[in-house]
């Protein structure tokens, strides 16, 4: 049994924009009529659709509810500001995209990669990142289902806590995350979406605190995570 969230060859076929019945309103269709059958009462049904505004909006007042608010939310996010130097350009952020887009089309068209529920606890993660012999494979990262590498990323973040960017960040860190990346599932559940965001924002936390005199190298593996969780899960708001 395969803990995937991606919907089977079946289930891809359905869904509520598939059109269930071809039915179109004829010539000489009268909306003043009494529908006689099924497929009349639908035709009634599409022809007052047409009648329907695409867009209704709200013209009551509701400034009187200003004083009463207690909750206030709190639009965009102020992502960090780093040094001009650190910053990718636009073609390098288009050729990382293209990079994982081809890897994600590889991985899709290999059929090697079956996610089944296995996941990682939190203190032998962390050794693999300090310890680990070799950085994961593809192959290992894909038996992980997609609760497993959301929970990934929420450990992940923590590593970047004690980030020393005279070290930057290691091969076996940037090996899962880049993975990761590559074999998450959408559409993204909350928790996944919240835990990828943490981790874009603190990388970009990490990219404003570096100096100067760091070398540009150190930011590339930031950039391409934070280009990559922008770009391709969607969240634009901590483009670049």
């Amino acid at each position: 049994m395969s803990f995937s969230d991606s919907d089977s060859s079946e289930e891809s076929d359905l869904g509520l924009l598939k059109k269930a019945l071809d039915v179109t309103l004829p010539d000489d269709f009268d909306p003043n009529s009494v529908p006689q059958s099924g497929v009349e009462f639908l035709q009634h049904v599409i022809f007052e659709r047409t009648q329907c505004k695409q867009w209704v909006t709200a013209t009551k007042d509701f400034t009187k509810y200003n004083e009463k608010q207690n909750v206030h939310v709190h639009q965009g996010v102020d992502v960090p500001k780093a040094l001009q130097k650190f910053y990718p350009t636009k073609q390098w952020q288009d050729k990382t995209i293209n990079d994982l887009t081809q890897l994600k089309t590889y991985i899709k068209n290999s059929q090697t990669f079956e996610p089944t529920k296995i996941f990682i606890r939190r203190g032998n993660f962390f050794d693999r990142l300090e310890h680990g012999v070799a950085p994961p494979t593809l192959s290992e990262i894909g038996q992980y289902c997609q609760s497993a590498k959301v929970r990934m990323f929420s450990y992940m973040t923590e590593v970047l806590e004690d980030f020393d960017p005279l070290m930057g960040i290691s091969d076996n860190l940037g090996t899962w995350a880049y993975g990761l990346l590559a074999l998450l599932e959408k559409p993204l559940t909350p928790d996944c979406c919240f835990q990828l965001r943490e981790f874009a924002k603190k990388c970009a936390s990490i990219r404003a605190s570096l100096g100067e005199n760091i070398d540009n190298r150190i930011a590339i593996p930031l950039n391409v995570f934070i280009c990559i969780v922008a770009r391709c899960y969607d969240q634009l708001d901590l483009l670049d």
